[in-house]
């Protein structure tokens, strides 16, 4: 029988796991603890509810299992501790985790948003380990105010034009950055929303099917904190709030500062 808030052991940030099947939760807990976090599992739910008030550190991340049932009946639990930490201002990263009921999961991911919740990804249960590494690889890195951390920082970039997307692929990658590429702006959503959030999107304004700006504005709603560098030969601004920007052509030394500037934003 697993302790309703176990923490299984010391690290220097711990991830909270809030779900109602202690054996997934065991398995998630793994994962975490490989990448040196400690981890605290609060199954059922309502353990939680009832330890927030005495909280006064919040979690480093953490992951939400929206659809907690008892005896096969869905329960509001989820909903509860959402409104909890948001009457808390907590700004811990959220991840949810949804077993593929998309029309719930939208409501919830809308509710959170809502209420200002730091929602960072919707996790399709069973979960992908590596996705889930990812996340918490970028989250150590992040919290530890480095422009590499232990691995390298992730650029999607997203360009029509094969000829650029090359020379700045070899460029970006030359100063330490792990790029991935995209044709266009549905191209770059699917890797998005198969493999989660990367460090930058680096993205030009005018494309095929899906424009640099759809993007943008799509990626923003799948991660609010996702940070995004538009380039153009047209437009000599960013398109959107909280944004920057790089005029084509750009130099080698010039894009690798833009691409810095823009992730430590």
């Amino acid at each position: 029988m697993i302790d309703p808030m176990e923490t299984l052991h010391k690290a220097n940030g711990t991830v909270l796991i809030i779900d109602d099947d202690p054996i997934a939760a065991q398995l998630y807990a793994a994962i975490i603890e490989a990448t040196g976090y400690a981890v605290r599992i609060a199954t059922p739910a309502a353990a939680y509810l009832k330890a927030l008030a005495a909280e006064d550190a919040e979690p480093t991340a953490i992951l939400l299992d929206i659809a907690m049932s008892e005896d096969g009946n869905p329960q509001d639990d989820s909903l509860d501790i959402m409104r909890a930490l948001a009457g808390r201002q907590c700004r811990s990263p959220l991840f949810i985790m949804a077993d593929g009921r998309s029309h719930y999961l939208e409501v919830v991911l809308e509710l959170g948003r809502m209420w200002g919740l730091n929602l960072i990804d919707a996790l399709p249960k069973p979960l992908d380990p590596d996705r889930l590494r990812r996340h918490m690889e970028m989250l150590h890195a992040r919290n530890a105010g480095t422009t590499t951390g232990d691995r390298p920082r992730v650029v999607l970039l997203v360009d029509d034009d094969e000829l650029v997307l090359l020379v700045a692929t070899e460029t970006l990658t030359r100063a330490g950055f792990e790029v991935r590429t995209a044709a266009d702006g549905m191209e770059a959503l699917d890797h998005l929303r198969q493999y989660g959030l990367v460090d930058l999107l680096f993205t030009d304004v005018d494309m095929p099917r899906m424009d640099g700006v759809a993007l943008a504005l799509a990626a923003q709603k799948l991660f609010p904190e996702i940070k995004i560098l538009f380039t153009s030969g047209k437009i000599d601004h960013p398109p959107i709030n909280k944004a920057r920007f790089i005029s084509k052509p750009w130099g080698i030394d010039e894009l690798v500062a833009a691409a810095q500037s823009a992730i430590a934003l």
